[in-house]
């Protein structure tokens, strides 16, 4: 196919992974004349383990894979960089896991390089000597159209407003702020333009597949079936949905508050030291004795004996019991009003979501939830004021939002 459309010429560049790279020694001539200058990756192993260690590899793997399927990195840390040249390939040197390009990767002297000039020339499709760009540059003409996400809920990552007095539209934020930055690394000139867009990300980024824009510049999260029309970046924040609840007192009656200190280990503590104490009063007046009566140094060291054990049992419990007390008192307890999804679900109450998110439908799709019992919000402030009337139970956020609303001070909920 892309020798038929003359992608195969000058100025083109194709770069394979391992899963073709490694089959570039089985393919026929045919097949290998139309990848004239690919440039391809594949894991490396040493010649000197044979085909045995290679039998063995696929065992492995295949066995590892099915023990363990949370484990994705099986694969060797070390990669031949290889160019399909005539009827086969050429290795031109390593990149090594942390170290970075090597020509050599057995010797003992081997030297690290972070770029690939020092692998040697790359034979490019059509044959240059040059390195080809391998795109053409949009000019001043024809700049790139970047798509921008008009009802973004934070404003801390992407903000559009319109000035009417002068006709013009300013974009500002987080991510503007990434795009701005990384096009001042580039080593060209890469003229663009920004274009607001009112609608859902979904058909936001629907439009690069429309060719209505080049890109999309937002807080835009990465779906694999948003991939059927995109390409990401890669993220630069964590990604994650987020129930956020609001908060409530643990101590729901105040006025018996001074009991919570007495805990079971409490009671215990009295109760041994009650009957401890209650021993020694027998062991002392055994004998029916009304008085103490003995020798001198006797009645003292009964006298030391009942004080010593007085000072040390009351204020044991008397420290215990303020410094639990002290706590309850100034320390917050507070716990979530809904535990967790189930419950929520359990509720049957409303939950709120972010307008034009991908969270409505992962809420009614995927959690199970009633679609009439969820509700789109356009702002934090909505969100909070929701939650503190009690409108919605819940809110439902994506990570970096979640974090930057429960950081925003206007939001606060207990």
């Amino acid at each position: 196919m892309a020798k038929r459309k003359k992608m195969m010429e000058k100025d083109y560049v194709w770069i394979t992974t391992d899963p073709i790279t490694s089959l570039v020694h089985t393919m026929n001539p045919s097949t290998i004349s139309t990848m004239q200058g690919v440039l391809g990756v594949k894991s490396y192993f040493s010649k000197t383990q044979g085909h045995g260690f290679q039998d063995f590899y696929l065992r492995f793997s295949k066995r590892f894979s099915s023990e363990h399927p949370e484990e994705d990195n099986h694969e060797p840390g070390i990669f031949a960089i290889v160019n399909v040249i005539g009827n086969s390939y050429r290795e031109l040197g390593f990149w090594s896991n942390g170290l970075g390009f090597s020509e050599n990767i057995n010797e003992n002297n081997v030297t690290y390089s972070s770029s690939m000039k020092e692998l040697g020339q790359v034979f490019w499709p059509g044959g240059p000597w040059y390195v080809p760009r391998g795109w053409t540059l949009p000019t001043s003409a024809k700049p790139l159209r970047i798509g921008v996400p008009v009802t973004a809920i934070f404003k801390q990552y992407v903000k559009v407003e319109y000035d009417q007095s002068e006709n013009h539209i300013s974009y500002t934020g987080f991510t503007i702020n990434v795009f701005k930055a990384t096009l001042e690394q580039l080593q060209f000139h890469l003229p663009s333009n920004f274009f607001p867009f009112n609608g859902t990300y979904d058909a936001l980024v629907e439009q690069i597949y429309l060719k209505n824009f080049d890109a999309v510049v937002g807080d835009v999260m990465v779906l694999a079936k948003r991939y059927k029309h995109a390409e990401f970046t890669h993220p630069y924040t964590d990604s994650g949905l987020v129930m956020i609840v609001p908060v409530q007192s643990k101590s729901s009656n105040k006025a018996w508050l001074f009991m919570k200190p007495f805990t079971k280990a409490m009671w215990f503590l009295i109760l041994t030291i009650n009957v401890y104490n209650g021993f020694v009063i027998w062991l002392i007046e055994r004998n029916n004795c009304p008085e103490l009566n003995g020798s001198v140094l006797n009645q003292m060291a009964t006298l030391m004996w009942l004080a010593f054990k007085t000072l040390f049992s009351i204020p044991v419990i008397m420290q215990t019991y303020t410094a639990s007390l002290t706590s309850m008192l100034t320390i917050q307890q507070l716990e979530p009003t809904i535990a967790d999804v189930e419950a929520l679900q359990n509720s049957n109450a409303m939950i709120g979501h972010p307008n034009g998110s991908f969270v409505s439908k992962y809420l009614v799709d995927v959690l199970h939830f009633k679609p009439n019992n969820t509700k789109a919000y356009n702002s934090p402030e909505a969100y909070a004021q929701a939650l503190r009337s009690k409108e919605i139970a819940a809110a439902f956020l994506e990570y970096p939002l979640a974090k930057h609303f429960q950081g925003d001070p206007d939001c606060y909920l207990a």
